[in-house]
């Protein structure tokens, strides 16, 4: 263990405190005793005990050595998102949760002082956020929320689930109708979008079905465009279409009314993230809303136990709400 620092070591006493090895009044290994067992200098040990003072963990005192004192005991988690509102926050009586914008940590140099946090909750990161998790990974614990990546912690909406089982619900209703998919442009959020798809994509190859995936723009007049040109020529056959993304929704919409189709009969649709009322539409729309609020309050509850040692890997996938509508 001698490559850990203050850091790590005060992480590593903390762990055995917090999953009861210690109790309140028992004595820490001397500091000559941590010096050999990590095989680190002197003023390392010493800063990693000054750390545990300042959690609230242990005191110390001349010539009576280190011991465990548990009473102020607090963690410091840090919530790392953007459009984060402080009130909105989730509260655990053992923590002190603060809030922090993505913007602020920009600098690797600046991301150095994450491991000062005893944990870290992500809010929504993009791909390229998810190499700073990665970074820190071994370092400081941490729940990455609505992203799914193998290596990493996290709290999630079951995206491919829930598009999966709406398509093959959908197909098994209407095995007329023609799957389609409606993908986005590029974007920081392709792991969400990517796994929405996937879940498309499954159930029509389940079904052994004939599917599409149509790249949409961002334009909504070229949306609507490219949705006439495939759609409005030759035989009309019914349409299953399942969106990746609010944002197609309005044009849909719109090319649906101007075609004559009809909902139900000629188009079942779908989407993510639309609870707009019927007055805003014309319709109210088939779609899964996601619960922001309820996945952070869960996180923390979970993070707080890793931290505690009472819990290891944490992946967990939620089924989003889902709102029946007349597309």
């Amino acid at each position: 263990m001698a490559r850990f620092g203050a850091q790590q070591i005060a992480r590593d006493l903390a762990t055995g405190i917090y999953r009861g090895d210690r109790a309140d009044g028992d004595l820490l290994p001397t500091r000559i005793d941590l010096v050999k067992q990590y095989g680190v200098a002197r003023a390392t040990v010493d800063r990693a005990i000054q750390l545990l003072v300042q959690k609230g963990l242990v005191e110390t005192r001349q010539g009576s050595g280190t011991r465990v004192h548990r009473r102020s005991l607090r963690h410091r988690i840090l919530v790392i998102g953007d459009g984060l509102a402080p009130e909105g926050l989730p509260m655990h009586p053992r923590t002190r949760v603060t809030v922090s914008s993505t913007s602020d940590w920009d600098s690797a140099s600046r991301r150095v002082r994450l491991k000062e946090f005893d944990g870290l909750i992500w809010y929504l990161p993009t791909d390229d956020r998810l190499e700073w998790v990665r970074e820190l990974r071994d370092q400081v614990p941490q729940v990455v929320i609505n992203r799914t990546p193998d290596d990493l912690d996290y709290i999630s909406t079951d995206h491919a689930g829930a598009i999966a089982a709406l398509t093959a619900e959908r197909l098994k209703a209407r095995p007329d109708a023609l799957p389609v998919f409606l993908a986005c442009m590029p974007s920081r959020m392709n792991h969400v979008l990517t796994l929405r798809k996937n879940g498309f994509v499954t159930a029509c190859r389940e079904k052994r079905t004939f599917y599409e995936v149509l790249d949409m723009p961002d334009d909504f007049t070229a949306k609507k465009r490219r949705l006439q040109e495939r759609f409005d020529g030759g035989r009309r056959e019914p349409l299953l279409i399942v969106s990746a993304a609010l944002q197609h929704t309005g044009a849909v919409l719109a090319w649906v009314h101007a075609s004559g189709r009809s909902w139900g009969r000629d188009v079942m649709y779908s989407d993510f993230d639309n609870d707009l009322p019927r007055y805003i539409w014309g319709v109210t729309v088939t779609s899964f809303i996601q619960n922001y609020n309820s996945m952070l309050k869960e996180a923390l509850n979970h993070l707080v136990a890793r931290i505690d040692g009472a819990a290891d890997k944490i992946q967990i996938l939620r089924a989003p709400l889902r709102r029946e509508g007349e597309t």
